[in-house]
């Protein structure tokens, strides 16, 4: 096991440790119409993971051109399928019953393919 593989591990048990479950939602690309809802609806597959959610420092929300809002929230997690990654395009996750938009997405991968994790910036969805 490479050194990052065992970087990898070591983030897992802290994230378990610490962490809760979380569901990754990304739409699935196919529309379809339901005539019972009379509208077009966009399924969605579900990843699991765990993750840790902290929330962001007031020194940084107004900095950015107000990019960061108060509520919005920093996510610290891993995908059981280390294949998907996450995207701020249509991305969403849902962690303690609550659905929050991903906002930004920094991958720690060292070496460019072992992940060790993931880092949300995230904002709760309307």
């Amino acid at each position: 096991m490479s050194f990052y593989g065992k970087m990898q591990g070591v983030s897992k048990k802290l994230i378990d440790k610490f962490g809760a479950p979380f569901v990754l939602k990304k739409p699935d690309g196919k529309s379809y119409y339901d005539p019972e809802l009379d509208e077009m609806v966009s399924p969605w597959i579900d990843y699991t993971g765990y993750g840790l959610m902290s929330s962001i420092t007031a020194e940084v929300i107004g900095m950015n051109d107000n990019i960061i809002n108060a509520g919005d929230v920093s996510f610290v997690c891993y995908l059981d399928d280390n294949t998907v990654k996450p995207t701020e395009a249509d991305d969403k996750f849902v962690f303690a019953g609550t659905e929050y938009n991903i906002l930004n997405v920094d991958t720690v991968a060292p070496n460019g393919t072992d992940v060790i994790l993931h880092i949300l910036f995230a904002r709760k969805s309307s």
